[in-house]
Formats: structure tokens, C-alpha cells, sequence
């Protein structure tokens, strides 16, 4: 196997190893044991256990990062709409393609030591503000009811994280398009204008149903989601 290859391997085998122990308490013996490689080969790619870790925390940074685009708003752009669900589909793409990664990052990640924290929080602020330039945007469009942006930011993104959280961990469905389509109709429950249409923004199954996020439909649980 080549070099690059093996070292591709250990990451692989080091990704469930954390995803199922939590960084503290997976051990290096774990690793090698779960890629079934001899000790010796794991120091030949990294130096330790927070290198190995590092390096699959900041890929899937780097990939979440890159899933997302601002919205433009350049005349004969795609509808802002549309592009805000294109950035939502995408980010939960990533996550549920990864789900041991989603899980790293959203349970085991934090607390690991200051200079760790410092990036992780470093990307989720970049992605509040993001969050709040989009907002602020949708605002002066009269997409995006009145209120402090970066409240209605934080909100929005702590949903999302909680929705990735959940849905790796098999209690609500996994498919992207599916989740989508339930994010736009909480938008627009909760921070679009209120009576803003966002039919273009869902796919056609969900269409029909947006005009029903005030019945009584949403006091049980939808059964194409819990599972």
C-alpha cells in the first residue's frame, strides 16, 4: 500500500475510533488495532493522537466552509431564496456524508485544550457572520422579518447543528433533501416576512404542505422523520 494510501487508512480507522470513544478516551492502540496496522506505522504519518485528531477536525472544517456561498444578489442571480436553500442542502450534505465526523465535531471536538477551542470557535463565529451579512441582506430585501440578525443568526445555526446531531444518530431521517425542505418551512415560520412565499425554495414534495405550518398537523411528530 502506498504511503499516502496507509496514512489516508489510519485517518479512516482514527475517525471511527473517535467517533465511537470520544477523543480522551480512544487510545492510539485502538486506532492501529481497528486499522490493523502495527504501532510503529501509525508514527510513521503522525506524531501523536491530537495530530491525527487535528488533521480530521480540520478537513471537515475546511469542507463544511466550502459547502457554503454567499447569497448574491447581482441582477439575473439565482433568486435568493434558492440559493439560501442551496447553502442549507449543502452544509447538511457534508455532515450527513460524515456522520462520525458530525459527531466528532459536534460532541467531542470542544474542551480539548485552549488552542483547539480557539479554532473551533474560530470557524463557527465565521459562520456567524456569514450568517448575520446574509440576514442583514435578506432584511433590506424584506425577506427576512425585523430583529437583531445575529440573534436570528444564532438561532438558525443552532438549529442546524442540532438537526446534524440528531439525524447521525439515526432519531430523526437522514436524507438531505428531506431536512432541507423542513429547515425552509421553520425559515419561514420563524424569521422570513411573515406571508413571504418560499414555494420556488422547496422541492416540489414539499410544496404543498408549507401553507400548513400553522395547522394541526404540526402537534404530532411527521412520521417520515422520527424514526
Amino acid at each position: 500500500m502506498k504511503r499516502e494510501q496507509r496514512r489516508q487508512q489510519l485517518l479512516d480507522h482514527a475517525r471511527d475510533v473517535f467517533a465511537e470513544k470520544g477523543y480522551h478516551t480512544a487510545k492510539i492502540d485502538d486506532i492501529v488495532a481497528h486499522a490493523n496496522v502495527a504501532r510503529g506505522t501509525f508514527y510513521l504519518h503522525f506524531a501523536d493522537k491530537r495530530a491525527v485528531f487535528e488533521e480530521l477536525v480540520d478537513d471537515f472544517l475546511k469542507r463544511i466552509g466550502g459547502a457554503i456561498e454567499r447569497i448574491q444578489l447581482d441582477e439575473g442571480a439565482t433568486p435568493p431564496l434558492l440559493q439560501l436553500r442551496n447553502n442549507v442542502f449543502r452544509v447538511l450534505a457534508v455532515g450527513l456524508d460524515n456522520p462520525g465526523m458530525t459527531r466528532i465535531l459536534l460532541k467531542n471536538a470542544a474542551g480539548l485544550d485552549p488552542d483547539f477551542d480557539r479554532k473551533v470557535r474560530g470557524f463557527y463565529r465565521t459562520l456567524e457572520e456569514l450568517l448575520a451579512l446574509s440576514l442583514l441582506n435578506g432584511q433590506r430585501l424584506g425577506l427576512v422579518r425585523a430583529g437583531d440578525r445575529r440573534v436570528l443568526g444564532a438561532m438558525s445555526l443552532g438549529a442546524i447543528k442540532e438537526l446534524l446531531l440528531q439525524s447521525v444518530e439515526n432519531r430523526i431521517s437522514s436524507e438531505a433533501r428531506l431536512l432541507t425542505d423542513e429547515v425552509m418551512r421553520f425559515l419561514a415560520g420563524g424569521i422570513l416576512t411573515p406571508g413571504l412565499v418560499v414555494d420556488a425554495a422547496l422541492s416540489s414534495a414539499a410544496r404543498k404542505i408549507v401553507e400548513d405550518s400553522d395547522s394541526h398537523e404540526l402537534s404530532a411528530p411527521r412520521k417520515d422523520l422520527v424514526h
